[in-house]
């Protein structure tokens, strides 16, 4: 049943990501929404009994130096974004 669900989901959202210019609605706001909504029902709906306790223990086992890479890793993005934003800018003056 949920694994049904799931994949009406997924259909609706690559439906929303397909129209983004007719529904004006941001890929990645109906990305992260529907992602975040199936993830939820998975954990909150397991397929199997033992499902919860392992996602939880994955869960949990997220340590802080995969957080911090992360977060590096968007400093720099944002960084070099920027960068080529400002030199962008100023060759066009």
């Amino acid at each position: 049943m949920i694994n049904t669900v799931i994949i009406t989901l997924v259909v609706i959202s690559l439906v929303m990501i397909i129209t983004e210019d007719l529904i004006h609605l941001n890929k990645a706001k109906t990305t992260l929404f529907f992602g975040t909504l199936c993830w939820i029902l998975i954990f909150i709906f397991p397929t199997t009994p033992d499902s919860a306790s392992h996602t939880t223990e994955q869960l949990n086992e997220l340590n802080f130096i995969s957080y911090l890479s992360n977060v590096f890793y968007l400093i720099i993005a944002y960084t070099v974004g920027y960068i080529g934003v400002y030199f962008a800018a100023t060759r066009s003056q």
